[in-house]
């Protein structure tokens, strides 16, 4: 198997000397609450894959507590 490397690949950091606030910890975890909510509340995925759903659901619930 060969790997295709891409052009100016660099890592992903944060810029120098900024820190996460408790502002912003809020804001990733309001939107991980959201998207779960949206998961919980589609029909037609919960009836395709709901073990998926409900995984998908945990694991956001229990990142966003970090």
């Amino acid at each position: 198997m060969s790997v295709i490397r891409f052009p100016n690949q660099h890592p992903a950091c944060r810029p120098s000397g900024s820190e996460s606030t408790q502002a912003d910890k809020q804001k990733i975890r309001d939107f991980a609450l959201d998207i779960a909510g949206q998961l919980r509340n589609d029909p037609e995925l919960n009836k395709q894959a709901p073990y998926l759903v409900d995984k998908v659901i945990l694991l956001l619930m229990k990142e966003s507590r970090s």
